[in-house]
C-alpha cells in the first residue's frame, strides 16, 4: 500500500535507567504527530474497559497523550457502567476461580450495542477539547462508522476501475459527514478529497476540480496537512482555475516538509 508504520512498545518493553548525563525537559521534545493530530507525549492507552473511560481519556488527553475508547465494550452497551464494573469486581472477589467473573463479563458483553450510549461517551471526550479516538472492529464498522465505510467503498471502487460506483459511495460519505449530529471538520474535508478523486476516476474533471478547489482552503485552515497535500497534488494533475501551478507546487512541498519535520517518514511515489 506504500505506507509505513512506527514501532510501538508496551510498558513491559520499556526500561528507564540512570545516566551520568541528563536533559532538561525544556531542551527536548517528546511530541509526535498522527496525521493532523499532535500529541505532547508518546503514550496511547489500550482500548479496554479496564483502563479507558471517558474521564480517563479526557485526563490523558489533557496531559498530552491519547486515550482510545473501546466502542464495543461496556460503555457502548450499558448506561450504568460503573455499576456493572462493581458487579464484576464483586464476582471476582467472591470466587477464587475466574470462571464466575468471566461468565458475568460474557453476559454483559452479550447486550446489544447502543449507538446513543457510545455517542454520548464520545461527545463527553470531544467536548473536553482533547483528541477523540474510538476502537471498533471491522464487523461493526458499517454501523458505527458509516462515513469511513463510504471512503473505503469508494477507494475500492476506484481501485477496480468502477468510477460510477466510486462517485456513488463518495457522495454518500459527503452526505453523512455533513449530517453528523456532532460535525467533524476532518470527516467533511476527507469526504471531499475522496469525492474529488472519485470524480476524476469517473472522468468528471470539472466537478472534481470544483470540489478540490473548494476544499483546499479548508484543509489549510484546519491544519490537515496530508489532506491539503493530496488536494494540491490532484489539482496539479488536473489543473486549477483558482490556483496557479507554482502556488500548488509550493503548497505540496510545504505540506511534505512539515510532515517530515513532525517526524513522519515521507516517501514519494
Amino acid at each position: 500500500m506504500g505506507r509505513t508504520a512506527r514501532r510501538t512498545y508496551e510498558l513491559s518493553e520499556v526500561s528507564i535507567v540512570p545516566s551520568r548525563r541528563t536533559r532538561s525537559s525544556q531542551d527536548v521534545s517528546t511530541a509526535w504527530q498522527l496525521d493532523a493530530y499532535r500529541f505532547e507525549i508518546p503514550v496511547i492507552a489500550h482500548p479496554t474497559d479496564a483502563l479507558v473511560s471517558p474521564e480517563f481519556a479526557i485526563e490523558l488527553g489533557r496531559l498530552g497523550g491519547l486515550g482510545v475508547l473501546n466502542g464495543e465494550g461496556l460503555i457502548g452497551r450499558h448506561a450504568d457502567v460503573q455499576g456493572k464494573v462493581a458487579q464484576l469486581v464483586e464476582a471476582a472477589t467472591k470466587e477464587p476461580e475466574p470462571s464466575a467473573a468471566i461468565r458475568l463479563l460474557q453476559e454483559l458483553h452479550a447486550a446489544p450495542l447502543n449507538p446513543d450510549l457510545l455517542g454520548s461517551a464520545v461527545a463527553r471526550i470531544r467536548e473536553a477539547g482533547v483528541t477523540t479516538a474510538v476502537r471498533v472492529s471491522p464487523q461493526n464498522a458499517q454501523a458505527l462508522t458509516p462515513v469511513r465505510r463510504g471512503w473505503v467503498a469508494a477507494e475500492l471502487a476506484m481501485a477496480s476501475g468502477d468510477g460510477r460506483a466510486a462517485v456513488r459511495h463518495a457522495t454518500e460519505a459527503v452526505r453523512l459527514a455533513r449530517a453528523m449530529v456532532r460535525p467533524s471538520a476532518r470527516h467533511r474535508v476527507k469526504s471531499d478529497v475522496v469525492l474529488a478523486a472519485a470524480l476524476c476516476s469517473a472522468g468528471d474533471i470539472e466537478r472534481a476540480r470544483a470540489v478540490a478547489e473548494a476544499s483546499l482552503g479548508d484543509a489549510g485552515r484546519l491544519g490537515l496537512l496530508p489532506l491539503r497535500w493530496a488536494l494540491a497534488c490532484l489539482l496539479i494533475d488536473i489543473g486549477s482555475v483558482t490556483f496557479q501551478p507554482r502556488k500548488l507546487l509550493e503548497i505540496r512541498d510545504i505540506c511534505a516538509g512539515e510532515i517530515r519535520h513532525a517526524g513522519a517518514t515521507w516517501r514519494s511515489a
